[in-house]
C-alpha cells in the first residue's frame, strides 16, 4: 500500500501546482477495483493536508466482498473515509450486495 500513498500524494500535488488546471478539490473514484484503489488513496489523505482537498468519493461496482462470499467483507478503507460516499452497484452485482453495502455505509466512521 505504500506505492498506493505515493501515486495519491503526487496526484495531489500535480493538480494543485497545475498552471493549465486550477483544481481546488476534487471527488476521486473508479469502477471495481479502481474503486478500491480510490477508497484507499481517499483514506490515506486522512489527517493530512491533503484531506481538505478531497472532496468526495466516487465507487462503481465497488468490490465489497468477493462473489458469493457475502461473509468477507473488504471494507475497511470504506469504513474509514469521512468524505461523502456515492455507491454505485447494479441490482445484480454479486460482489456487492445491497444489505453489506447498506450495513458498510451505516457503521461508516464518523470521526
Amino acid at each position: 500500500m505504500a506505492d498506493v500513498k505515493v501515486l495519491g500524494s503526487y496526484e495531489t500535488e500535480y493538480l494543485k501546482s497545475s498552471k493549465e488546471y486550477k483544481v481546488k478539490s476534487w471527488f476521486l473514484g473508479g469502477r471495481s477495483m479502481g474503486s478500491r484503489a480510490a477508497a484507499c488513496i481517499v483514506k490515506q489523505c486522512k489527517d493530512t493536508a491533503d484531506e481538505a482537498f478531497v472532496q468526495g468519493l466516487i465507487c462503481l461496482s465497488f468490490p465489497l466482498h468477493p462473489a458469493k462470499q457475502h461473509s468477507k467483507l473488504r471494507s475497511e478503507d470504506l469504513l474509514h473515509v469521512r468524505h461523502p460516499i456515492l455507491l454505485v452497484s447494479g441490482s445484480a452485482d454479486e460482489m456487492c450486495d445491497k444489505v453489506n453495502q447498506t450495513i458498510c455505509l451505516t457503521n461508516r466512521c464518523s470521526e
